[in-house]
């Protein structure tokens, strides 16, 4: 079924579109399988599968036909009738636009109109609110061969929208349309009748609104006994609003709300609204929605009005106001100034410490930037920013050159005063030799340019609902002033403040780790010094197999931190022990597994009395012959073959030393030389070390 500018089953009756389903006396909607489609105006042909009943063709200049599932053509010519079998058929129609038609699509309808709290199988609509092109309802086909009528009913809801299209008749039809609930009925003024059958430029709609729910019940009858009839049925929710996110080419039906989002800086400018059929202008209705349970009153606009955004909605929500199929063009516009991503404010801030970034800054730099004054908004004036940057006491000559839809307006720069905001100084101009030009020297700091109307000239009017202007502005330093010493900030007091506590932190930690080292060893010092002989606790270690380097050195480093005979006593008697004027030298032989090599090891306590050695040095000889060389020192001190180069041995400090030598001598003889009051001095044991036997000077 076709008809000129219409085209149900090539458009409406797509795969992806709905059919719906029908169960009084087995009438099923069947959704054509669509094989080859050409542009408008060009031949076509379509696939369906049909239901028993008659196809009926009506063309202009063209002609259709009609080929069955075996490939038999069974109808062929421009206006004709045929009953047909359910089969999968072949439809070819040569020209679009010049032919209407109906093919069955569903089994036999029922004759009687039920009553209101009669059982009575419907057809459930799916709504196509958010249906974007080439929207189709649901196709309902039947003839009246040997009926008096056709019955059907769809489910209606509550606040539902339903388009009834006839797409075509062979005959003239009376249409009644009765709505139902469980308890009554009445006929609906959206009945209609055609004479006569419908040309193949047809169009024949209605739109029926709903408050309350329940069903509708369509009777189709018809004076001409073998008339085929289709209809098409859409359904909409307007309770539901619907968001569209683009603003031209837009396509609707009936007063189904709309949603689109607009700020405050933006606004709608209708340009086009119109009933599609009749071709006259639609009025729009919107309200401003501010949260989900909270909205504004409606307002009427028409074509050539603004709607404006606010900055605290959700969005703005739009209504043509008709029940027709409309088409309407809105512009959406940005309204920012100066490059910004704001309009330009009516007045300056409040005071030198107010947030001026609502303010759009105009930079000296002779490059051009756009605005607007928008009238229809309301929007009369714009402030924009300067800044002039220098030292104290410097002069500034701002020029400022405004060009655009001028003629009526004004310019004025304000020089501000930066501490107590008050306006210094002010020069106006207007329009003159195609553009408004304006200078003021100023100092340093934030002030103000402001292009308003003249005498607010177009205050209330509807002829210009935009101004727009172009400003261009430059400054020259006139005056540099004199540099000024600054004062540091808060901000750098504060880093610095920060700054000093961690320069102190990291002076004073080597002393912190220094004095925690040496309380740490003067405590293992005195655990260490709490049993005396302790040459015989490293003898012991040593068997036992736990003995450590690392342990011994500590050792020797801790109990150069004790008083000097309480080191003695701790180490055990000496081996060797000379005490004279100026010098005590303690010599312990110390077991040989300590070296790692098999060297002799030597511990060596040094204390200067009364005096300062400097420039001192410790020789191993041996007197029977034979040569002793030093192997390795602890703690680390320069040695060469049997020297060890002490340096300066201070007054009453405790040395100790562990060196370990090798050679071939049985004896051992020890020399300490070095310079004392600028004199040289040395001291020598006057017995002889034995290494096997060792000896005690008495």
């Amino acid at each position: 079924m076709t008809k000129g500018g219409h085209t149900p089953i090539l458009n409406d009756l797509k795969a992806d579109k709905f059919a719906g389903v029908i169960m009084g006396r087995g009438l099923v909607w069947l959704i054509p399988t669509i094989l080859l489609f050409s542009m408008l105006g060009q031949s076509y042909d379509v696939t369906y599968s049909t239901s028993e009943g008659i196809a009926w063709y009506d063309c202009d200049d063209s002609f259709a036909s009609i080929t069955d599932s075996s490939g038999t053509e069974i109808a062929n010519g421009s206006d004709f009738k045929i009953h047909i079998d359910a089969d999968d058929y072949v439809v070819f129609v040569d020209d679009y636009d010049k032919c209407q038609g109906v093919i069955p699509l569903n089994g036999e309808l029922p004759n009687l109109r039920p009553h209101p709290n009669d059982y009575f199988e419907t057809i459930q609509l799916q709504t196509l609110n958010n249906c974007s092109i080439n929207c189709s309802g649901s196709i309902v086909t039947g003839d009246l061969e040997n009926d008096s009528a056709d019955v059907f009913a769809v489910n209606i809801t509550e606040s539902e929208l339903l388009i009834v299209d006839l797409l075509a008749a062979s005959s003239g039809l009376e249409i009644e349309i009765h709505f139902q609930n469980s308890s009554h009925e009445y006929r609906l003024d959206e009945s209609f009748t055609i004479p006569i059958n419908t040309s193949i430029a047809h169009e024949d709609t209605r739109f029926i609104s709903f408050s309350e729910s329940g069903r509708v019940v369509f009777k189709i009858t018809s004076p001409s006994p073998d008339t085929v009839w289709a209809l098409e049925l859409q359904s909409y929710d307007a309770s539901l609003t619907t968001p569209i996110d683009y603003t031209t080419n837009l396509n609707g039906v009936g007063m189904i709300p709309y949603s689109l989002t607009l700020d405050q800086y933006q606004s709608l400018e209708i340009i086009s609204s119109k009933d599609v059929a009749n071709n006259v202008d639609v009025n729009l209705s919107y309200r401003l929605i501010y949260s989900d349970i909270s909205a504004s009153n409606y307002y009427n606009v028409s074509v050539g009005d603004w709607i404006h955004g606010m900055s605290s909605i959700k969005h703005v929500e739009v209504i043509w106001n008709c029940n027709c199929r409309w088409s309407s063009n809105l512009e959406h516009k940005t309204h920012f100034d100066a490059n910004s991503e704001i309009d330009a404010p009516n007045f300056k801030p409040l005071s030198a410490k107010s947030n001026n970034s609502s303010v759009p800054l105009i930079l000296t730099d002779g490059i051009s930037v756009d605005g607007e004054l928008t009238i229809h908004m309301n929007d009369y004036r714009d402030i924009l920013r300067i800044e002039t940057y220098g030292w104290n006491d410097s002069v500034h000559r701002i020029e400022v050159s405004v060009e655009g839809d001028i003629y009526e307006m004004e310019v004025t720069i304000m020089e501000m005063d930066q501490e107590s905001w008050d306006v210094l100084n002010q020069a106006t101009s207007t329009y003159s030799m195609n553009e408004i030009s304006v200078s003021l020297n100023v100092g340093r700091g934030t002030h103000f340019v402001v292009i308003q109307q003249f005498n607010n000239s177009n205050f209330g009017s509807e002829i210009s609902d935009v101004i727009n202007w172009k400003i261009r502005a430059t400054t020259v330093v006139v005056e540099e002033g004199e540099e000024p010493w600054f004062p540091a900030s808060e901000e750098v007091k504060e880093a610095a403040d920060i700054f000093y506590i961690l320069m102190g932190f990291l002076l004073i930690s080597p002393f912190v780790i220094f004095y925690l080292v040496v309380q740490k060893e003067k405590k293992f010092a005195k655990i260490f010094a709490s049993k005396n002989n302790r040459l015989e606790w490293l003898t012991n270690k040593l068997d036992t197999g736990e003995f450590s380097k690392t342990e011994l050195s500590r050792a020797i480093r801790a109990v150069s931190s004790l008083e000097w005979e309480q080191s003695l006593e701790v180490w055990g008697k000496p081996s060797l022990r000379h005490y004279t004027t100026g010098i005590d030298i303690a010599i312990w032989s110390l077991d040989q597994r300590i070296s790692d090599d098999g060297h002799w090891p030597l511990l060596v306590g040094i204390r200067p009395l009364d005096c300062e050695w400097s420039v001192a040095g410790l020789r191993f000889e041996s007197p029977s012959g034979g040569e002793w060389k030093i192997e390795s020192v602890e703690p680390k001190l320069l040695f060469r073959k049997n020297e060890i180069f002490l340096d300066t041995i201070h007054n009453n400090s405790r040395f100790f030393i562990k060196a370990e030598l090798s050679g071939d001598a049985a004896s051992l003889d020890v020399h300490l030389s070095g310079i004392v009051d600028g004199k040289p001095m040395a001291s020598k044991p006057s017995s002889t070390f034995y290494r096997s036997a060792p000896l005690s000077e008495e």
